[in-house]
């Protein structure tokens, strides 16, 4: 059930440019920046910023039953502080979503995860004193080089409820750490702590892209058992198994990097927590056909495990060569169905095990041609001892790829996304029988999407995305009605 989760996290970021973090990407919580500029008029240490926006979006395979998807309002406000050796950011973040509050199309716990959200994003303090850099507080950290897949990006949780369509400065959540770095030469190394137990968010277990109509739909129950429709009687929700702080559980990771000329390298390890999760047994394990069942909590369970990976980048003319390869160990994940049939109806019935995943990628940047920018990657993996029976391909292959194209002096922008899972080679399996070639098999999203700058810092956009969930049961299962025409206008101040 993880890689559920995992592939809406390729979906989104398939929209969004990773950069590296050794300049003012806002990755490196800004000390390699310039100071004040000097003038004859003092500038003042305090910035204010922020972004006012409309999201709308239909539901184009369902306009006649559920038409609207998407009405969601947000304000976003940044207060930055910077003079001298000192820099601190405070950021609040609101949302509410009219539709999502008023609608009797979704249960309760869909209306809590999409009706309105208020929180902290960015909010740290940081100082440095020659070579050494300390920060304290909430923070967004891209590791790795890859642009839509990134084995190696495992510091932050995601907004995953809106696959395709999260911007980018909403798509990393940040998390509460203690961060030191030092730089000696062209090398770069950091040691971090994460106290904080942060597990994204995500569209609720029924919500519009929640896993278990589509779970349902292939449940093996008996045929006089309607699972979908008993689903429908009962509310179901997550449960965090782990506090959100707990000595426990904190993480400790590093890094090591190095920038040459048109080369970079990074080594990356530490012990993460899973914030995906594994799913387990609701408490008292519940028979779905139990008249009397109107409520399902299902527990997620966030483990810890060992993280190690390598990163590197090298331009050669107009081409940008990235890859990545990462090792997970002791990694939590699902073994056999979510549902399961019992002899008096059905179950939910879950075995977790520990896997060690092995994941590589490897990609290319092209910008030979004028205003347009073509990313490809591709990723596949190995599960050591064969990782038997997982719910969802854990180590399936994985390809990307995202284009943009500026016209009117760069004020209007076309940018199309593709991502797809599975790829099978002929040969011969284990038992003697024949392996046939397979493509996609697992299923791909798509998005073409174009965005015009009406004023400085206004942005309107009109879009369109297409989920196909395969043939073989997938983490993008049930979203085979899913497409949605979407808007956007956004004012960066």
């Amino acid at each position: 059930m993880s890689l559920l989760f995992a592939c809406l996290a390729l979906t989104t970021t398939a929209l969004a440019q990773d950069d590296d973090d050794w300049g003012d990407d806002g990755d490196d919580v800004g000390f390699a920046d310039a100071g004040p500029t000097s003038g004859p008029e003092e500038v003042s240490p305090w910035t204010l910023s922020g972004y006012l926006r409309t999201q709308e979006a239909l539901w184009i395979k369902r306009l006649s039953t559920e038409p609207l998807g998407l009405a969601r309002q947000t304000a976003e406000l940044t207060v930055r502080y910077r003079k001298g050796a000192v820099t601190a950011v405070a950021t609040g973040h609101g949302e509410v979503d009219p539709y999502y509050l008023t609608t009797d199309n979704y249960d309760p716990a869909t209306r809590d995860v999409y009706g309105y959200l208020i929180q902290p994003r960015e909010l740290w303090a940081g100082v440095v004193k020659g070579p050494v850099e300390v920060s304290a507080g909430r923070q967004v950290v891209a590791w790795g080089e890859g642009v839509m897949i990134s084995p190696v990006d495992v510091i932050n949780a995601r907004d995953l409820r809106d696959p395709g369509m999260t911007d980018l400065s909403d798509l990393r959540l940040p998390v509460t750490m203690l961060r030191v770095g030092t730089f000696v030469g062209n090398h770069r190394f950091e040691v971090m702590g994460i106290p904080e137990a942060d597990f994204g968010l995500r569209s609720s277990p029924e919500g519009p892209f929640g896993p278990i109509p589509g779970i349902a739909a292939r449940a093996e129950v008996p045929e006089f058992i309607d699972v979908d429709e008993l689903l429908g009687n009962i509310d179901t929700s997550y449960v965090h198994n782990q506090d959100r702080w707990a000595l426990s559980q904190i993480q400790a990771l590093g890094r090591w990097g190095w920038r040459g000329r048109g080369v970079d390298l990074g080594l990356y390890g530490g012990r993460v927590i899973d914030k995906l999760g594994t799913i387990g047994n609701p408490e008292d394990n519940p028979n779905l056909i139990d008249p009397d069942l109107t409520q399902i909590d299902i527990p997620l369970d966030h483990g810890l495990y060992w993280f190690a990976g390598h990163s590197g980048a090298a331009a050669v003319k107009s081409l940008l060569f990235r890859w990545e390869a990462a090792a997970e160990f002791g990694r939590p994940y699902n073994i056999g169905d979510i549902i399961a049939p019992t002899s008096t109806g059905a179950n939910f019935y879950t075995i977790v095990a520990e896997q060690t995943v092995y994941t590589g990628m490897a990609g290319v940047g092209y910008t030979g041609l004028p205003r347009t920018r073509i990313d490809v990657e591709f990723s596949d993996g190995w599960v050591k001892d064969g990782g038997v029976n997982l719910t969802f391909p854990v180590a399936q292959a994985q390809l990307a790829a995202r284009a943009s194209h500026s016209l009117m002096r760069e004020r209007l922008e076309f940018v199309g996304v593709f991502a797809g899972m599975g790829l099978t080679l002929p040969g011969e399996e284990e038992d003697g029988t024949a392996r046939e070639f397979a493509v996609l098999q697992y299923g791909w999203f798509g998005s073409l999407s174009g965005s015009y700058e009406v004023a400085d810092g206004l942005h309107a956009t009109l879009g369109y995305v297409t989920y196909h969930e395969g043939e073989e049961l997938s983490p993008l299962i049930g979203f085979n009605t899913h497409d949605r025409l979407f808007t956007q206008v956004r004012w960066d101040f």
